[in-house]
């Protein structure tokens, strides 16, 4: 995906004319630093909400819910999933996961992250970003904030190079 500044002054994203009012429907998630979750909902309906958001979604197992949950380490310390709390009762660094797993459940072509390890910790941090590096097929991951000198530039896990090469297929 990448967006072009045509001759004349037009924006496309893939080809595709941007308007003014955003880019092509269903192509870009967005994670903020702050989950946006609905609080009184489970885990499970916050999750789903991506998947709604889908145009014409195939049928979706629950399998494939548990293994992306699994993945960005939805579990409580008991090893019960989380996606059957209620998102206001969820830890900060909980509600981003599930915010990501939102995220993916919508199959965008592109995910824009602004700092989703912020409320991390290190080995969290590391589950996420190999998520969505393995998970989401993303060649090139970076994200500004954490984890760089004086809190700026771009941070990339290990294993990937600048262009996204590396451990990950």
């Amino acid at each position: 995906l990448y967006p072009t500044l045509e001759p004349g002054g037009a924006f496309t994203f893939s080809g595709v004319p941007v308007s003014p009012k955003g880019h092509p429907a269903g192509r870009v998630a967005f994670v903020f630093q702050s989950a946006m979750l609905l609080g009184a909902a489970s885990g499970f309906v916050n999750a789903m909400q991506g998947y709604a958001a889908r145009t014409n979604p195939p049928p979706l197992g629950l399998g494939t819910i548990r293994e992306l949950a699994n993945r960005l380490s939805l579990r409580s310390a008991d090893g019960k999933t989380l996606l059957a709390k209620r998102a206001r009762l969820l830890s900060g660094g909980e509600a981003q996961r599930l915010a990501i797993l939102r995220a993916m459940l919508s199959d965008p072509q592109m995910i824009l992250c602004d700092e989703p390890t912020s409320s991390l910790d290190e080995s969290n941090a590391a589950v996420v970003l190999d998520a969505l590096v393995v998970v989401g097929g993303v060649r090139r991951v970076g994200h500004l904030g954490r984890g760089v000198p004086g809190g700026a530039g771009v941070h990339r896990p290990p294993g990937l190079d600048a262009r996204g090469g590396g451990a990950h297929p």
